[in-house]
């Protein structure tokens, strides 16, 4: 069964746009953030994007290139 991305769906009927947030833990990682927004892409969620706060990235200072380079559109 498919479960339908309820936050995508809503501001999409509103004409917003979603950001996904890095505030920390599994939803924090860019490799997630970016999968999360290509899949919900796929399902026609155009308005979805990333917005990372550097605040929450101590953790990928090191690889920062790395993430932004797999984070850009």
């Amino acid at each position: 069964m498919a479960v339908e991305p309820e936050f995508a769906t809503r501001t999409k009927a509103m004409g917003c746009k979603l950001g996904l947030y890095n505030k920390g833990g599994w939803g924090g990682e860019p490799e997630n953030l970016v999968t999360v927004c290509q899949r919900l892409r796929e399902l026609g969620h155009d308005q979805v994007g990333i917005v990372y706060h550097f605040h929450h990235g101590h953790g990928h200072i090191e690889d920062w290139a790395e993430s932004l380079k797999r984070m850009l559109p």
